[in-house]
């Protein structure tokens, strides 16, 4: 079944409001100010950090972030380095959650159109909380050591009915199905009143059976 009809509407020629931050739990570093930033840097998150061949299971999604300067007209972010982090199909974490595997994470880094790329899975969901997918942007790769220099912290969201779609067409999901038919909340992008949150929304397209791609574009601040 095809998601086409189903994207948030969201184009990469609306200019879109600042993109809401969110501090990190309680000042806390990052997985990417402890960890070695050769090991994560990578295009393809789905697989183990430490090259075991063993890989997280799910739909396939590319995801494509686009940074821009709000005070600079839009201007386009490069040499930009974005930690993206997400739970599994099932809704765990990994290090965190499941401490045998270190998947779904990575580090990438924007190019001079300010895009960075992404191969990973449709992020499952656990009790309480809506999909979404996690996010750091830093100024260039040798800043990620230190979260002081964090410059956005916030998470990536998808509308409600590719979620319940992808859910209901891939049987790893099943877990996540039940867990996402127990949230109370409508489609961001209509419900949301704040213009902030509804810029979170990213753009879907595909088919809930083979692949997807999620796009969106992040209005840093400064």
């Amino acid at each position: 079944m095809t998601l086409a009809d189903q994207a948030s509407g969201t184009s990469a020629r609306t200019i879109l409001p600042r993109y809401p931050h969110e501090p990190s739990l309680q000042g806390q570093a990052s997985l990417a100010n402890i960890w070695p930033r050769a090991q994560l840097l990578r295009h393809d998150i789905r697989a183990n950090l430490n090259s075991d061949g063993f890989s997280a299971t799910g739909l396939k999604m590319d995801l494509l972030l686009r940074l821009v300067r709000r005070s600079r007209q839009n201007e386009p972010l490069s040499g930009a380095a974005v930690y993206v982090w997400h739970c599994d199909a099932k809704g765990d974490y990994s290090v965190y959650g499941r401490s045998d595997v270190d998947y779904l994470r990575g580090i990438g880094i924007s190019d001079s159109n300010g895009r960075v790329r992404f191969t990973t899975i449709f992020p499952g969901t656990y009790l309480g909380r809506e999909p979404h997918i996690h996010f750091e942007v830093y100024p260039s790769v040798s800043a990620v050591s230190s979260q002081a220099n964090c410059l956005l912290r916030s998470r990536i969201l998808f509308p409600e009915a590719v979620s319940r779609e992808i859910y209901k067409s891939t049987p790893v999901y099943r877990s996540s199905l039940k867990r996402f038919a127990s949230l109370v909340f409508g489609r961001p992008q209509q419900l949301l009143p704040d213009p902030e949150r509804r810029s979170q929304v990213a753009l879907v397209s595909g088919n809930a059976r083979t692949a997807v791609r999620a796009s969106i574009t992040i209005n840093l601040a400064n």
